[in-house]
């Protein structure tokens, strides 16, 4: 990885006139297996902290210019999806504009989206349906690749230049003059900055370059210490998991609105779970508690409205006091609660 970085710094002031050691940063490879970015020296508040030309962004626009081997069936493919095709081609040739850039960006970026493990834990939440948007672009590779040959690349190689688009770039809208652009930005050195929840950037698109920098208000780095960029303001995992790839442990930004349990119960006890003001729905052999106040990092007690649900779930009374007769709780030994982001699932 060190000599692809090096690589693509070179490529970087040869090709675009960036010198990345002299903007006071350095490439190199982080804790994660990945690239981060790293201060050379203190930079103080104000001051820029990485900077391209807009000529370095790879967009659909600019792969369309570059692609001049590109055959009329290539180029009757639109929007993104050209430019996962000239990823997948450009990571494998030398001659490619890009090429320098594809080498660094990650193998998998998004790895949970074909894991069932991973699926199985999210069960409950809205990336649920992960599974069919993947048999979904199986089917669509499947199609370029009757139709375009070799050059639609393997299924794994379409999954690669998709995800590393839809975790790295950046919205289109940001830029001014972009309307033919025809998708989202991938944005070579500015997308090496990993993320941080309080980061503090600044960013600046203009119509010549595209920078980010240290706001006034910020505190300054220190030589040594990795530079952040902030990918999203008060992201939970489930958005960063499903934009960027990963989690953060303790995530601040983290809620729980609904519960599902799992429920075969008698008719006695879905019509008192009926009865509760909450809002039910079945879902199959299950049924939804929506919680009338989230839960979160800095919740300290169980809402009501759950552990009525979760006693009427056992057969219990709900309105029994505590202490007398049975519990209105669920005891341990017998459910699972596993919490991710705006779900609860309970087994």
């Amino acid at each position: 990885m060190e000599t692809k970085v090096q690589d693509f710094v070179d490529w970087m002031k040869r090709k675009h006139s960036v010198d990345v050691e002299a903007l006071g940063v350095q490439l190199r490879p982080d804790a994660h297996g990945g690239v981060g970015v790293y201060a050379t020296r203190r930079i103080e508040p104000g001051e820029l902290l990485v900077r391209i030309p807009i000529s370095a962004l790879l967009t659909t626009k600019a792969a369309r210019a570059a692609w001049v081997t590109a055959t009329p069936e290539i180029l009757e493919v639109k929007g993104e999806e050209f430019l996962w095709l000239y990823m997948i081609w450009g990571r494998k040739e030398l001659s490619c504009d890009w090429y320098p850039y594809l080498q660094i960006l990650p193998s998998d970026p998004l790895p949970w989206l074909r894991s069932a493990e991973a699926l199985r834990w999210l069960r409950g939440t809205s990336l649920e349906t992960a599974a069919e948007v993947i048999a979904q672009q199986e089917a669509r590779h499947a199609e370029l690749r009757a139709s375009l040959g070799e050059v639609a690349g393997s299924f794994e190689d379409w999954l690669w230049a998709r995800h590393c688009y839809l975790s790295r770039s950046f919205d289109q809208a940001a830029f001014p003059r972009s309307e033919d652009w025809e998708s989202a930005a991938m944005c070579p050195l500015l997308d090496s900055m990993n993320h941080q929840p309080d980061a503090e950037v600044e960013a600046r698109y203009g119509e010549e370059t595209a920078g980010l920098w240290l706001p006034d208000t910020a505190s300054p780095y220190e030589e040594g210490e990795e530079v952040f960029h902030l990918y999203k303001g008060q992201a939970d995992n489930e958005t960063l998991l499903l934009n960027y790839g990963f989690a953060l442990p303790e995530n601040p930004y983290d809620v729980v609105d609904h519960v599902i349990f799992p429920f075969e119960g008698e008719a006695e006890r879905w019509e008192a779970l009926e009865a509760m003001p909450s809002v039910w729905c079945r879902r199959g052999r299950s049924v939804l508690l929506r919680l009338s106040e989230a839960l979160t990092s800095q919740t300290l007690e169980v809402p009501t409205e759950l552990l009525r649900a979760a006693a009427l779930l056992r057969g219990w009374d709900y309105q029994a006091p505590v202490g007398v007769g049975q519990p209105p709780c669920v005891p341990r030994d017998r459910h699972m609660f596993a919490v991710e982001r705006h779900g609860m699932f309970v087994s």
